[in-house]
This record gives C-alpha cells, structure tokens and sequence, in this order.
C-alpha cells in the first residue's frame, strides 16, 4: 500500500515565492475600485510583505542551522557582507531608482498603487509595470526611502533560500560554496547586489526555472503557477517568459519526467503567463482613460481665469517628412542583428557562457553513463541566451535604432550568471557522482522541491 507524502511544515514553505506574491497582491485590485477603499486596501496591505520577509529570513536561517556547519558559516558570512554593504551605501540616481523607483514612492504618497499611477498625470509612466517597484516596497512600508537597501535584503534572501534547497538535496557543503563564489565573481552581480534594478529580480525567479530541475529537485504545482506569475508580472512579455518554462519542461523531459506531465505544466505555466499579462494590460487600458479624464480635470481647474490666447498656440505646418522605409531586406536586417546580439552577449558575459558552454560536459559524462537523453538536459541553459539572441531578430523591426540601447540587452540577461552558476553545481555534483565507487549509495531520483 502506497504512503502517503507526510505534510509540508511552514519552515519548508516556499518564502521567496509568498514574498513575491505578497508584494504583487495591489495588481490584482481592479482600478475601478476607488480611492477610499484601495486606500483601505493599501493601508492593511503594506505591513503584509515585510512580515513575510521576516518569516522567511527565521524559515530559512533555521533550516541552515539544522544542517552542515560550514554551510551556516558561508550564510554567516554572506549576512555580514550584505551588513558592510548596506552601511558603506552610496545613493546614485540609477535610471531604475527615478522610474520604477518612482512607481513605489507615488504609490505610498497617495496610498495606493492606482492612485500613485493617476497621479503619476503623464502616460509615459504606465511603460513602468509596478512588479518590478512592488517588491522593495516592504522598505518604504517600514518607513526606508532608499530602495538600494531593500532590493539588497531581498536578493540576500534569493541567496539563502536556494542554498538551503541546494545544500538539502545534495548534502554537501561545496555546492553551497561553490555557487556562492560563482555569485561573487558573476559579471555584474556585485554592482546589482548593491544597487536597485528592476531586471536582477527577473533574472532570479529567471533563473529557478532552469537551475532547479539541473539539481534533480522538481517545483510544486503551485510554485510553478506562482513563479509564472511572478514573471510575467515583473515584466508582461509573454514571448520572453516562455523560455524559462520552456527550458524547465524540456530539462524535465530529458530527466525522464513523463510527457504527459510535462505537456500539462508547459501548458499550465504559459496559459498563467496569458493570463497575467491581460490582467496587467486591462488595468493599464483602464489607467490610460482615468488618467486622461484626471488630466482634463486638472486642465480645466488651470483654464478656470485664463483668456483663451493664453491657451492656444499656433504652430505652422510640419515640414518633417516621414522617416524612409528600410532599404534592406528582411533577412538581411534580422540576420545583422543576431550577429550584433550574439557579439554583445559575448563581450558582456565571457565567463558565463564559458560555463554554459561546459554543459557539453555533463552530456558526455551522461552519454558515457548510458544516459544520453539525461545528458541533454545540461545543454538547456544554453535556450535562454539563444532565445533571447533570436529575439533581436523581431526587435530590430519594431525598433530599428536597437544599436543605441545595448544595455538593455546585457541587463535583460542578468540570469546567464545566475544560471551559469547553478549549472556548475549540477555539473560538480554530477562529477562527483561518477566518481564514487559503485557499490555506493546513487543519486536519488528528481524528487519535488518543497521549498
């Protein structure tokens, strides 16, 4: 007779993930609501984030106590670098801090996130989605401004919550020094450990959906639901969130994971993602049209006294003619910017994909085992600068001066480091495991990941 799974305590909660589910709670008021209740709202939601983090951050220290003392000593050590950091802080006006910073500070002025967006009184603000700003608000809640500080708590968060998780399934100390130091010496880690940017927070829940089933560990139905939320709530692009689920199914697939069930979670995970951009979208659609009608309200309360040739201006005829169509042809401009893509992603992240690229690896270590199909599963990671390469191709007709903004490339591939540093974990773990004697205790099978 079949056993049952005994229940999942509170201290093996996923905290990261209700954190982050806590904090996004304002998108899911409609904007119809009004002031006075979304104020009401607001004022009973802001307490909720922060005392999530806090019961998180006993959850997971308890559960790193209760294991390898060298592991308690690396989070020791990590507690003590985040503590210099956030007293050695400097507060540089990052474009993030003045955007999407802004989108937490209008919301807390006027105590709540629709209001802070209408009263934001310019559109351009709604190209700002509020998940990327929502997740350093328990700082304001607690009456911090600098959003550098709270965006460094949470990422040391990220870091003991998948450390611990790590350090539980593989039971030893060195995949949690090992993916630590990688971290560290991650390009462009250090700099968004310190500083708020809205894309290190896509990067991290980027990157569980890749790096988990690498450690052979499965997510829960309900925290691949939530992550999938998360993601396109961070940022609603469907196109860009399907190659992390992707590449969770298909690293479950070459791990033997029956199709069926991998069939049902990429449909599961990207029918959420649908979902969750529509949500965002109506509620911008909605904004747009109060917004326009506040505007009005506000122009007419300035005309109120004014002579009407004080309020018009009589502009001649534009003689700027339209911008001329691209002379190239299609494949031409696409292929240009692949290649510009790839190169750029290459001077960005030479470490990274030096260790992606060792996922051939694992695929040889796996085919000599017999197991070549499980060895596929290691050259995964490798979708996700592929995907993100191949995107260029679109993006270059839909803004054809891309060339001007390689930043936004570099910075929007944030989770190659992290990714890269959880495929060397796997990979040292799967070395390390080909070299025990044979009589020894194997590897467990891909068990579901309760944290």
């Amino acid at each position: 007779m079949a056993t049952r799974k005994p229940p999942l305590r509170m201290v093996d909660w996923d905290w990261f993930l209700i954190f982050l589910l806590c904090s996004f709670l304002p998108i899911a008021v409609p904007t119809t609501i009004g002031a006075t209740w979304e104020g009401r709202f607001f004022a009973a939601w802001k307490f909720l984030p922060p005392l999530c983090l806090a019961i998180g951050f006993v959850c997971i220290l308890w559960r790193i106590f209760r294991g390898p003392k060298a592991v308690a000593l690396l989070a020791l050590g990590w507690i003590f670098w985040t503590c210099v950091v956030i007293l050695n802080h400097h507060h540089p006006e990052t474009d993030a801090i003045v955007e999407y910073g802004r989108v937490t500070d209008l919301a807390f002025q006027h105590h709540g996130l629709w209001q802070g967006y209408l009263s934001g009184m310019t559109a351009y603000l709604f190209g700002y989605p509020p998940g990327s700003s929502l997740y350093v608000g328990w700082g304001r809640a607690l009456g911090q401004k600098n959003h550098n500080l709270a965006h460094t708590v949470v990422m040391l968060f990220w870091i003991l919550t998948w450390t611990a998780n790590m350090t539980e399934r593989t039971g030893r100390a060195m995949s949690a020094f090992l993916f630590s130091a990688l971290i560290l010496f991650g390009e462009g880690l250090l700099w968004h450990y310190e500083y708020f940017y809205n894309n290190l927070m896509y990067s991290m829940v980027w990157s569980i959906f890749v790096i988990v089933p690498l450690w052979g560990s499965r997510l829960r139905p309900a925290q691949l639901l939530g992550y999938s939320l998360a993601l396109i709530w961070l940022r609603p692009q469907t196109s860009l969130a399907y190659i992390p689920i992707l590449s969770y199914c298909l690293i479950c697939a070459f791990q033997g994971q029956r199709l069926v069930w991998v069939a049902l979670t990429l449909v599961s995970c990207m029918a959420v993602t649908n979902i969750g951009e529509k949500v965002w979208t109506s509620r911008r659609a909605s904004l747009e049209t109060l917004g326009k009608q506040r505007r009005h309200e506000v122009y007419d309360e300035v005309a109120q006294g004014q002579t009407s040739q004080l309020l018009s201006i009589d502009l001649p005829p534009s003689s700027l003619a339209p911008p001329p169509l691209p002379t190239k042809k299609f494949w031409k401009i696409g292929t240009e910017a692949v290649l510009w893509a790839a190169r750029l992603i290459i001077k960005s992240y030479p470490l990274s994909c030096v260790l992606l690229l060792g996922g051939f690896i694992g695929f040889w270590c796996a085919r000599a085992r017999g197991s070549s199909w499980a060895g596929l599963a290691f050259l995964v990671p490798l979708l996700t600068p592929l995907g993100v390469n191949a995107g260029t191709f679109a993006f270059a007709f839909v803004f054809p001066d891309y060339q001007s903004i390689p930043s936004s490339l570099t910075r929007l591939l944030l989770s190659l480091p992290l990714i890269a540093a959880g495929l060397v974990v796997a990979l040292d773990e799967q070395l390390y495991q080909a070299s025990r004697p044979a009589s020894a205790t194997p590897t467990p099978a891909p068990t579901e990941n309760s944290r």
